[in-house]
């Protein structure tokens, strides 16, 4: 089961089915490519449902119980929302960098959780086409943005939060003391 949104996060898919093409029987490859949240929510379900009856009902489970995880994060983000806007307060500005070396916003369904929970998100804004299984929110943000230049000193905002990915979280340029030194 592999996902064919971006081949930095995940291996191949192409790699994958190639693989798979020299088992005997081959397994039959089952590609996940969420565009928003919701889509992500919804390939759980899904991939109970392609493992099988018995595990049909613990996807779908799984699924909702993220549902409501989700309806449950955003009713508190509402009122915290409504607060703010009470105040007078202009919705808090959130970049999130995916990489730190080079830097490298977070696209995908991110820009979407940043402005369900109340923000905005300045430097990759979700897109306004389609409500991505059943919100009223905007898709994700654009599929992969590169490198961006210097997206901190472009785009103002309140609060920066950086993830940096791999398996080499401890050393390298992703590591949580080269994010600290920038």
């Amino acid at each position: 089961m592999p996902q064919s949104l971006c081949s930095v996060c995940a291996v191949d898919l192409d790699i994958v089915r190639q693989a798979a093409q020299r088992l005997d029987p081959p397994p039959r490859v089952v590609d996940t490519n969420p565009q928003n949240l919701y889509d992500v929510i919804a390939d759980v379900a899904r991939l109970g449902a392609e493992l099988g009856p018995g595990a049909e009902a613990a996807g779908a489970e799984a699924a909702a119980a993220l549902r409501r995880r989700v309806d449950t994060a955003l009713a508190a983000a509402k009122r915290l929302a409504a607060a703010r806007s009470e105040e007078g307060a202009a919705p808090p500005r959130v970049v999130f960098i995916e990489w730190v070396s080079p830097l490298f916003p977070g696209g995908h369904w991110t820009p979407q959780m940043i402005e369900m929970a109340g923000g905005c998100c300045p430097i990759n804004p979700p897109t306004r086409w389609g409500l991505g299984g059943g919100g009223p929110w905007p898709t994700g943000g654009l599929k992969g943005m590169g490198e961006v230049g210097d997206p901190l000193s472009a785009h103002p905002s309140d609060h920066v939060l950086a993830h940096g990915p791999g398996p080499d979280s401890q050393h390298g340029p992703h590591s949580p003391r080269a994010c600290a030194v920038r």
